[in-house]
């Protein structure tokens, strides 16, 4: 018996908490479908397991004083804003909770995280026990981003799983063809030392449906990555990402160990400081290297000589967070830059590399953008110092570079979701001078022969020009500012090659890159800086692209003239039907030398030509028949052969005016129909101007005294009309364009000529240029 107030309470509060602890751990949050599993919002817990909560995120230094509001004056507005607004970021996310997400404590549910540099994981929810659906960070910053996915799943059993990542961005064309996720087994690493490999079932990449559960996105394009991954071992914590990660770490670790073995020829040195505090480093590789560093300055005579003597090339890599593969060419060609054989290479150049140019969407787990949700890569040409620090450095890099030394080389390295194969985009002038065309051919040298290194280089896939909507980025900048004509973005497939003789040993059916022939990449990338060491060697490289280039060339005229071959033939064999227009809602068509009055008669034919009948106006006294004659006649001008003829609107009888109005009357030179379309004349002047009956529908329904009676000139023997000359021996005749022969483009034509007309003025049309009617395709042009 409790005697006090306080005990009642105290029993209260007990009974309280326990039955929350059991109603909660009974409970859980459903949404799209499924239990959630994984929140980066929330603090996982399963059973008595909790995981570990990082710490709360301390308060960073102001940045935006003074000097920097004044700097941010002449910068993008819209960034500006997003700069002075943005909350302040740790160089790497702490991922703070919001609540607390309970998940089942069994043997069957997966157990998801990605609260972990480059991991992007926003939400996983289990459908069933072996269906999941997964929904990955957009970059931050943006709403539309996002392509790089990387997580882990503990699973307790050993068995099959079906991952659906539904809120994919770009139309991924690698998976359609092939690709697969690429994945790293704890236990399998342990086992057997098997590291990150491709791997995956019954892989699907589909658009999503408007209906989708990935309503949350709104009203974008999404695509759904579909993929099963059977587990071989039990409670084994397997990752999947897009490509082989290489994170802000591995960089780091990478360096460290450069600067502890190679420091006789390599210095690791800040560039500058990213948004999130991140340092940006740059790599001075070169013989020597502690008699130089172009950082500060040296004695004139020295200065001289390290110009005069040493030419300059530099690597950027990773300006796209998420494009992994570029680290991996990057790595391989700085291994070998500091190996021995390449030991004439740093006597004769001064290579500064940028492994990393956007350090921050690498740790937050970005797919493209900046902590800003700027793409960098659009930001060389005006880039600011506090809003895109590394790229404004890095061209203050190159600029201070170019003062010291002749720069050979700029490579910037990037990955494709698109194409296989790796490939170069370089820059091309659109000129006739000589100077723009040798340029033009240089520009070719590194990736002409680059493909002759290595076999995963692809000349064919590469290519050469100057985007309007690509102006800001790297290869142009540098190319256009700094007037360095081997400047060039080097695109490496996120799959690997489009054929198997790439590979120089048998891959079972594998066709994705490994991380060692992404390596390899580099590694003749560095090698064919060689080039440049004599003028004798680099004039023969430039012969030996001019060869090939001229072989290609010749090969394409011969394709191009087949081609053109056919394509005459195929013209030849098709009917045109030529048209020619005449303002006047009274016209016959009339014999060329059948009429006294036509003008021009005996003129030269012109370009412009009309077949043997003219438009003429009707007198006032009998009307003129039509006359077609077998033998065939002169050839006349439109202009000179048929006068202007005004517009004017007939009266009626009640003195008011009519409605109708002038009608363009085409002459029209056709292969004949099956019909003569009498449902379509539908105008005010059908019975005065259809020759036919409206229950006439075919050819062979027209009586033969109908024809007499319509062209008298016609015996009853003739069947068919004359034959005009240089024209196919097909059935042909003149018609009115009243005869409606379901031509749509005659009557806007004719709308647009007769407005042409009352603009300038004139009372008379003129008759338009020739037009060329083809049967086949169902249209004309004008001037064919």
């Amino acid at each position: 018996m409790f005697r006090f107030k306080e005990d009642y309470q105290e029993l209260e509060d007990t009974f309280r908490l326990q039955n929350s602890y059991t109603t909660r751990m009974h409970h859980y949050k459903f949404e799209h479908g499924g239990m959630l599993v994984y929140d980066s919002k929330a603090c996982i817990v399963c059973g008595n397991q909790t995981e570990s909560l990082p710490k709360a995120n301390p308060e960073l230094p102001k940045m935006l004083k003074s000097q920097v509001k004044k700097d941010l004056e002449t910068a993008d507005e819209k960034e500006a804003y997003y700069f002075k607004n943005m909350k302040e970021y740790l160089p790497m996310s702490n991922f703070p909770y919001e609540y607390i997400l309970e998940i089942p404590n069994d043997s069957i549910t997966l157990r998801f995280n990605s609260k972990f540099e480059s991991g992007n994981l926003y939400k996983s929810i289990k459908l069933s026990d072996y269906d999941y659906n997964i929904y990955i960070h957009n970059d931050i910053g943006t709403y539309n981003q996002n392509h790089w996915y990387y997580f882990s799943v503990i699973n307790p059993r050993k068995t099959s799983i079906t991952f659906k990542i539904v809120n994919m961005r770009k139309k991924d064309m690698l998976y359609i063809s092939g690709m697969q996720p690429s994945v790293y087994s704890v236990k399998s690493f342990k086992e057997f030392g098997t590291r990150w490999h491709r791997e995956g079932t019954n892989i699907t990449y589909t658009e999503n449906s408007p209906t989708s559960t990935a309503n949350f996105v709104g009203r974008q394009k999404y695509y759904t990555l579909s993929f099963n991954y059977s587990f071989k071992f039990e409670n084994d914590e397997v990752f999947f990402a897009y490509s082989v990660p290489y994170t802000y770490t591995d960089l780091t670790q990478y360096l460290d160990n450069i600067k502890d073995n190679y420091s006789d020829i390599a210095e690791v040195i800040p560039l500058c400081k990213t948004i999130a505090g991140n340092i940006c480093y740059k790599l001075i590789i070169t013989e020597g290297i502690m008699d130089y560093n172009i950082e500060k300055k040296k004695i004139k005579k020295n200065k001289k000589l390290l110009k005069k003597e040493r030419k300059a090339v530099v690597f950027m890599a990773r300006v796209h967070s998420g494009e992994t593969v570029s680290s991996y060419m990057m790595k391989g060609a700085i291994d070998y830059l500091l190996s021995s054989p390449a030991r004439q290479l740093r006597k004769n150049y001064v290579f500064c590399v940028i492994p990393m140019l956007n350090p921050d969407g690498v740790r937050y787990g970005n797919y493209r953008a900046s902590l800003l949700g700027v793409d960098l890569n659009r930001r060389w040409q005006k880039p600011n110092k506090y809003l895109h620090p590394t790229i404004f450095y890095a061209k203050k890099m190159i600029e201070e570079l170019k003062n010291q030394h002749e720069i050979m080389l700029v490579c910037d390295l990037h990955g494709h979701t698109k194409k296989k194969n790796v490939f170069m985009y370089g820059c091309s002038l659109n000129s006739q001078e000589t100077l723009d065309k040798e340029r033009n051919l240089i520009s070719r040298v590194i990736p002409y022969h680059l493909s002759r290194k290595n076999s995963f280089f692809s000349f064919q896939d590469s290519h050469f020009r100057i985007e309007k909507s690509k102006e800001s980025t790297a290869r142009i900048v540098i190319y256009q500012e700094f007037e360095i004509t081997h400047s060039y973005t080097m695109e490496a497939s996120f799959f690997g090659p489009s054929s198997s003789e790439s590979f120089k040993t048998n891959r079972n059916g594998d066709m994705h890159f490994t991380t060692e022939d992404l390596e390899t990449l580099g590694m003749d990338l560095s090698k064919c800086c060689n080039f440049f060491t004599s003028h004798k060697i680099y004039t023969k490289k430039i012969k030996q692209t001019n060869n090939f280039l001229k072989e290609e060339l010749l090969k394409e005229e011969k394709l191009l003239e087949k081609k053109e071959e056919i394509e005459e033939d195929i013209l030849n064999e098709e009917v045109t039907i030529i048209i020619k227009e005449k303002v006047c809602d009274e016209v016959d068509v009339v014999d060329v030398g059948a009429d006294p009055e036509s003008s021009g008669s005996e003129s030269e034919p012109s370009d412009t030509e009309i077949p043997n009948g003219v438009y003429k106006k009707k007198s006032n006294s009998k009307p003129i028949p039509v006359i077609l004659k077998e033998e065939p006649m002169p050839s006349r001008t439109l202009n000179s052969s048929v006068k202007p003829l005004s517009i004017r609107k007939p009266q009626i009888a009640d003195g008011e005016w009519s409605r109708r109005r002038p009608i363009k009357s085409p002459m029209i030179t056709f292969k004949i129909q099956e019909t003569v379309s009498p449902q379509n004349f539908h105008f005010p002047l059908q019975s005065r101007f259809n020759p036919f009956a409206l229950d006439i529908k075919l050819k062979s329904d027209i009586p033969e005294l109908e024809i007499q009676k319509r062209i008298p000139n016609i015996s009853k023997s003739q069947k068919k009309p004359p034959v005009i000359p240089n024209k196919p021996k097909n059935t042909e005749m003149y018609l009115p364009a009243l005869l409606n022969v379901n031509l749509p483009d005659i009557q806007s034509n004719v709308k647009q000529h007769k407005k042409r007309g009352r603009e300038r003025g004139y009372s008379e049309y003129e008759l338009p240029k020739q037009e060329v009617f083809h049967a086949s395709t169902a249209s004309y042009s004008e001037n064919l």
